[in-house]
């Protein structure tokens, strides 16, 4: 005897139910095809723990560039951002 969710009756169950009935056919295709959308996921992760912490940049435009300085040795070209009071700043890379 098989027993269904949605026989239950309860509405948590009932919302699962349909949403799976009908995404069923992307879903047997992404378990087919083995594929996952994981490594996009990680790097919107790290992305928003970047801008949220900010690691000692002043705004969200030049933190944004950082997580690419390993891998590409480029400058961005922005110039240094005025504050309050002028002080000697450490190169926007390190």
């Amino acid at each position: 005897m098989k027993l269904h969710a949605t026989a239950c009756g309860l509405l948590v169950f009932l919302g699962l139910a349909r949403s799976i009935t009908a995404r069923r056919s992307a879903i047997l295709a992404t378990i087919e095809h083995r594929l996952s959308n994981g490594r996009v996921e990680s790097v919107n992760t790290k992305i928003r723990f970047i801008v949220r912490h900010g690691f000692g940049f002043h705004t969200p435009r030049l933190s944004l560039p950082w997580p690419c300085s390993a891998s590409e040795a480029t400058d961005p070209g922005y110039p240094a951002e005025q504050t309050h009071r002028s002080v000697n700043r450490a190169p926007y890379f390190i």
